[in-house]
């Protein structure tokens, strides 16, 4: 049965893109519904605030009249300003067990990032790190916490069938049943706090504003040199702490300072997920005393937040703000936690956090990276040595001369890669992607009788076709 892929354009394909995850998750206790008013926010473009900066289209996948999938693809203009990479991003994928649904949800992300000049596609992440990012690939038996992702087992297996491979891997660490500060870590605070030149205090409640430029500055000064890192800009720093304000509980939320300056944070927050499973994505007209009712019963928190300045660390004034924490968090009743995300590769982070008792790994979240183009699969009819040397996972097999004039395959040029133009002209008329060429257009390609490669394949339209086979190159 064929797949139809349609963008989201108004109210009703958005409620179907924002309710499809119902049909996915109805018989999985651990999936968490998303509050709908919030998914509301999340994708009005008019709103949200990744919106200020950068743009991203929904898709929705269909079969006999009913949606099997959805994604987004994303186009994160402030990670483009300081990676420079041409990495797009999709996000918000969800889909039933079916490679040919995923393969065109993929296709169709892949091909808006195209249309933008971009190269690579990389999630999930929805918008980007600062919000949900990764696929959960280890730890299902248990739910998310806080604006941590979910996804049935067999995605990673829809996304490696169409060709992604893991670029980073995301760890999730947890205490379990903790009645206790940890023994090591209480002993190693007393002696930080007797050399100690900082202090660590609670966030204040009264004075949020000035606090918010503290939290802002050291976020994005000391998650700068993380892996795919992206500044959070003012607007949305203060939709995240407009959010957090409605659950945070000060004496979890801590600021270390020296000389009055701010050096570093930590941000617990009680895990509202426990709550929000209970209510089915609905406030009204019961949700919201359900919400209510439940909050006061949460057992667990989440850090959210922990960072230090680069040239504060090393001091201790991470171990304090843990023990800190630690210790308050059972004066509230809690008894477990969750630490995430850390990078796999962030090793001073993973050390301290494995070095503190009963604190381990258990749930992996998996970010996938694949080049955007498709293989080139004609038939050849001599044998020809491939001469071009594509970019990583663009499969070249093969390529015909027989139709070639002058022992030259051209190309169409659409990216502003610099190359070195041919001298040669094409004579016949040719179609890329439906647009024919004539011999004046501005041709870019490469030479077999000289062996001469003008520019990259991948810089280049994938399929390209003759309208006459008799005068131009068939790929």
């Amino acid at each position: 049965m064929s797949v139809k892929i349609t963008i989201v354009t108004g109210k009703t394909d958005q409620n179907q893109f924002i309710r499809l995850p119902w049909s996915i998750y109805r018989d999985d206790p651990n999936w968490v519904p998303p509050l709908i008013i919030d998914q509301k926010e999340m994708f009005d473009k008019r709103r949200f605030p990744f919106f200020g900066h950068s743009e991203a289209d929904f898709f929705l996948a269909w079969r006999d009249g009913r949606p099997v999938g959805r994604i987004a693809a994303i186009r994160n203009n402030n990670h483009l300003k300081i990676y420079r990479d041409d990495v797009g991003f999709f996000g918000f994928f969800e889909c039933i067990n079916d490679p040919d649904v995923a393969n065109a949800l993929f296709n169709a992300a892949a091909n808006w990032l195209h249309e933008r000049g971009l190269k690579w596609m990389r999630g999930p992440e929805s918008y980007s790190q600062n919000e949900e990012a990764g696929l959960l690939v280890d730890g299902f038996g248990s739910p998310p916490v806080l604006m941590m992702t979910y996804n049935p087992a067999y995605y990673s297996g829809l996304l490696e069938t169409a060709g992604f491979n893991k670029i980073m891997d995301l760890y999730a660490y947890a205490i379990s049943h903790a009645d206790r500060v940890p023994a090591l870590l209480a002993e190693k605070v007393t002696l930080i706090k007797k050399r100690a030149g900082f202090t660590v205090r609670p966030l204040n409640m009264r004075q949020i504003d000035r606090e918010v430029e503290a939290i802002k500055t050291i976020y994005n000064a000391a998650w700068s040199e993380n892996w795919g890192a992206v500044p959070l800009t003012d607007r949305e720093m203060d939709h995240l702490v407009k959010n957090l304000v409605q659950i945070v509980i000060p004496d979890m939320a801590l600021v270390a300072e020296i000389d009055a300056k701010p050096v570093g944070i930590s941000i617990t927050v009680p895990d509202i997920n426990e709550a929000l499973i209970k209510i089915n994505g609905r406030l009204l007209p019961f949700g919201l005393l359900k919400l209510l009712w439940y909050r006061r019963r949460i057992t667990g928190v989440r850090t959210l937040i922990m960072g230090v300045l680069k040239e504060y660390r090393k001091i201790g004034i991470d171990s304090v703000m843990y023990y800190e924490t630690f210790k308050n968090g059972l004066a509230h009743g809690f008894t477990h936690g969750e630490m995430s995300w850390i990078l796999e590769n962030n090793h001073l982070m993973r050390y301290a956090l494995e070095n503190l008792e009963g604190c381990q790994i258990y749930k992996t979240y998996r970010l996938y990276q694949k080049a955007i183009g498709y293989p080139i699969t004609h038939t050849p009819t001599r044998n020809v040595t491939p001469i071009i040397r594509p970019a990583p996972s663009f499969c070249v097999q093969y390529l015909s001369l027989d139709a070639c004039r002058n022992g030259s395959v051209y190309l169409q040029r659409f990216t502003d890669h610099p190359v070195n133009r041919c001298n040669a002209k094409p004579t016949g008329l040719f179609s890329v992607a439906g647009h024919s060429f004539g011999s004046g257009a501005d041709w870019v390609g490469m030479d077999f009788s000289t062996g001469a490669v003008a520019a990259p394949l991948a810089s280049f339209l994938d399929f390209f076709h003759t309208a006459d086979p008799a005068d131009g190159a068939a790929l």
